[in-house]
């Protein structure tokens, strides 16, 4: 008799720590988990810059490279950084600050 009582009590107990288990975490905490998972595999599928891949194309791994981007007002940006391999792509990442440059206008 005294063993059966002890059953029934463990599986209370089981009972009421699930589902205090579940109460402790809010499922917003779990939405936001699973939204920043999300963003993140998206942000690495994202676009492959053209410019980037060609300043590394004749380059080895770990080389240093830069390729420039024009912005338009005779304006320019300058990217700098080493050819590295991403997603089966050899390009340019940037691991220092762009440079703004002025653009000297082509005389005929």
């Amino acid at each position: 008799m005294k063993h059966l009582a002890e059953q029934e009590m463990r599986v209370n107990l089981t009972k009421t720590d699930f589902s205090w288990h579940m109460r402790s975490l809010p499922w917003c905490n779990v939405l936001a988990t699973l939204s920043v998972l999300t963003f993140t595999a998206v942000a690495h599928e994202g676009h492959v810059d053209k410019d980037a891949q060609l300043a590394c194309k004749e380059k080895e791994l770990r080389a240093s490279c830069q390729y420039v981007k024009e912005t338009g007002d005779n304006m320019a940006k300058v990217y700098s950084g080493f050819c590295q391999k991403i997603s089966h792509n050899k390009m340019c990442v940037r691991n220092q600050p762009i440079k703004t440059i002025v653009l000297d206008p082509i005389e005929n």
